[in-house]
């Protein structure tokens, strides 16, 4: 099976294990206790309240809304993961609607189904999808004024937040705001399991012997910058490297032997492109920013 079917496989399969564990999340703990975290299943909450309408037809519905503009302004690639993502999340609420309620303590659905929504949408995020609706504006938020994904899921799900109070109690709302926490915690956590890269700069007053370590036991290119120090105003080189996070030991044992008084600091690389790692992706004018 050759790589971009497996990366095809590999993403939907993400968007669809996060599109359900937002559903279960929905379905057994949020929704049957009032709890409208936000997002379109917190609309659907809302809306349901006051009409009596199935979730999953809402969600559908606000997601067509949604979807035309998504797509005029982040490009066409955008559209195909995010038209999957909008038809999977209200299908798979669709599917288990009937399912038992877990708990009736509005507290423990509150966590638990926050814990579920955010591993969710790390998930999804993590393959840069979207299961549309309000994640589109999101998108768009990121897109024009650089907010995080994380970030403008949060501002809009207190939007919601704050009109659950309205329709539930204020009770509610605090509930809600628990589950908004664990959500917000657990998506950066679930988004960033997959990222092997890390970036190490490393400054040393032997940087021949570093270079030779990394060029021939570690296999791995490396950058040399011109640096200064603040204090000394010595002049002085930096050490670039970008490698796989299971490498990451045995640069530390090659910096151990090649100079034990070398000045390293090692950071995650959240995407990394070129010869060794992902390749580059041809754009097109609809597909700059890729969800």
């Amino acid at each position: 099976m050759d790589r971009p079917l497996l990366n095809k496989l590999y993403t939907y399969g993400c968007i669809t294990l996060g599109s359900l564990l937002i559903a279960l999340s929905f379905n057994l703990l949020q929704n049957p206790n009032g709890i409208a975290t936000g997002g379109v299943p917190g609309l659907s909450t809302l809306v349901e309240h006051y009409t009596g309408w199935a979730p999953a037809w809402i969600g559908w519905s606000i997601n067509l809304l949604l979807l035309g503009a998504g797509w005029l302004t982040l490009g066409g690639s955008f559209a195909g993961r995010t038209v999957f993502g909008s038809f999977i999340l209200p299908l798979l609420i669709q599917v288990t609607d009937d399912l038992p309620t877990l708990t009736h303590n509005p507290l423990l659905a509150s966590i638990y189904g926050g814990i579920g929504t955010g591993l969710g949408l790390g998930l999804i995020f993590r393959v840069k999808g979207s299961t549309g609706g309000l994640t589109i504006v999101a998108l768009l938020l990121q897109r024009f004024f650089g907010v995080t994904l994380a970030n403008g899921v949060i501002a809009l799900d207190l939007a919601i937040l704050a009109a659950g109070a309205a329709a539930f109690s204020p009770e509610h709302a605090l509930y809600a705001a628990a589950g908004l926490f664990f959500s917000r915690k657990l998506i950066p956590i679930s988004q960033g399991l997959h990222n092997r890269n890390r970036f190490a700069m490393i400054i040393s007053r032997h940087p021949e012997k570093v270079r030779s370590a990394v060029l021939e036991h570690l296999d791995r290119g490396l950058t040399e910058l011109s640096g200064k120090g603040g204090y000394s105003g010595l002049e002085q080189n930096v050490l670039m490297v970008v490698l796989l996070r299971s490498e990451v030991n045995k640069l530390k044992r090659l910096l151990a032997q090649a100079d034990p008084e070398a000045f390293v600091m090692i950071g995650d690389a959240e995407e990394v492109m070129g010869d060794g790692f992902d390749r580059f992706e041809a754009a097109t004018p609809r597909s700059i920013v890729r969800v």
